[in-house]
């Protein structure tokens, strides 16, 4: 009996298959239904945190390489269900590391609030995330160029904290 994983991390190389399961459970009291789907990964605004592309947004890295057995399901009260999905990775893909995810979002509205005629239905999703290490050659690299100091007081030194300066730069 192994211990639940916390994300899926796998090495492949560039035109690679795997196969693999994603497990969906249901605590509560009555059957669920649930839409799965696969999504990217990408940066969230406000601290960089991860976030995953919502249902319906495109897909060009992980999110379009995992394809699911099932797309919706229906989870009794208090079990568990295992959705397979495939993996490929495109010939063409990148070495390095890529990210992306599975998302399970209630089928139905639980809950539908009005206020000012405006009705909002709450639907409750959760993701699992899927980290990909592409074989290859890596290259990472930073240049910077066309550096200016543009200096706000006179014969002050910004570097060695004294003063103030705007630095811009490419």
């Amino acid at each position: 009996n192994s211990a639940p994983r916390t994300a899926f991390s796998f090495d492949l190389a560039a035109g690679g298959t795997l196969k693999d399961s994603v497990p969906v459970k249901n605590q509560g009291a009555t059957p669920l239904t649930m839409n799965l789907y696969p999504a990217d990964a990408f940066n969230a605004a406000g601290g960089g945190g991860f976030a995953l592309r919502q249902q319906g947004e495109p897909n060009t890295g992980v999110g379009s390489w995992v394809k699911l057995a099932k797309s919706t399901i229906t989870i009794p009260a208090g079990k568990e269900i295992a959705v397979a999905y495939t993996m490929t990775v495109p010939r063409n893909a990148t070495p390095g590391d890529h990210a992306g995810g599975i998302v399970a979002v209630n089928a139905q509205a639980e809950g539908v609030q009005e206020s000012d005629g405006v009705t909002v239905g709450i639907k409750r999703a959760v993701g699992t995330r899927i980290y990909t290490r592409i074989a290859g050659p890596l290259n990472p690299s930073l240049s910077v160029t066309d550096v200016t100091v543009d200096t706000l007081e006179k014969a002050q030194i910004p570097f060695l904290q004294q003063g103030k300066a705007t630095i811009s730069y490419t």
